[in-house]
């Protein structure tokens, strides 16, 4: 418990940091693609806490209004992930698309120096780095303690650096002087985080439900008489 509480409060740490910066740097840059990847490090942010909730809380000995113990507070935890990054891709999803569509229509969209759209580039690399190390060492921890929730953050981690790895393409495209690329890089990244958070809330519900518990194993067939020792 000691190493899931620690990877869990650096990604916190990791994630509130980066949060900030892809937020200012997107802002400044008038990067849909950087701000909606903002909003996502948001969420894993969020995402960390209901973590470290439910870690704890599944680990209590069972109780009289839980005798069974509280192991299901993990699916629980996972469920709450995956709402978190559906809301939020959702969420992305609308800005991007009407940041495409004034692009389109050609409504007057600011345009960043160039050296900002660097800094936005160089932001969004970091965030590749920071969220794949962290989506590493999650899963590690997640796997020796047998944590759902733990596993589920971890893929949080690493749809943020997908997530990012497109910002990064939807920025260069930009600089190059295409910058409907960002927007629709921003639409990209909200589709990633929908179909990431679907999936693990459907396994949270499938085992919160017990439509995901190994069967048990079949009656071993009786001897027959012939086969029987005689008393």
């Amino acid at each position: 418990m000691e190493r899931a509480d620690r990877i869990t409060k650096v990604g916190a740490v990791a994630n509130m940091g980066m949060a900030a910066l892809k937020g200012v740097v997107g802002t400044a840059a008038c990067s849909p693609a950087l701000q909606a990847d903002a909003v996502h490090s948001l969420s894993d942010l969020v995402s960390d806490g209901v973590s470290l909730w439910a870690l704890h809380r599944a680990r209590r000995p069972p109780d009289k209004y839980y005798p069974y113990g509280h192991g299901k507070f993990e699916a629980v935890g996972s469920a709450c992930v995956g709402g978190l990054l559906v809301a939020a891709g959702g969420g992305i999803g609308i800005h991007a698309i009407q940041a495409a569509v004034d692009a389109c229509s050609a409504v007057e969209v600011s345009q960043a120096a160039l050296g900002l759209q660097l800094g936005a580039a160089a932001v969004a690399a970091l965030s590749v780095g920071i969220k794949e190390a962290l989506y590493r060492q999650t899963l590690t921890v997640a796997a020796e303690v047998r944590s759902s929730t733990l596993a589920a953050n971890a893929w949080h981690h690493r749809s943020d650096a997908l997530s990012s790895v497109v910002a990064l393409v939807g920025i260069g495209g930009c600089a190059c002087g295409v910058p409907l690329l960002d927007p629709l890089a921003g639409v990209v990244v909200s589709a990633l985080i929908l179909k990431e958070g679907a999936s693990i809330g459907s396994q949270a519900l499938g085992e919160l439900t017990d439509s995901q518990v190994e069967p048990p194993p079949p009656p071993s067939p009786s001897p027959s008489p012939a086969t029987r020792h005689p008393p």
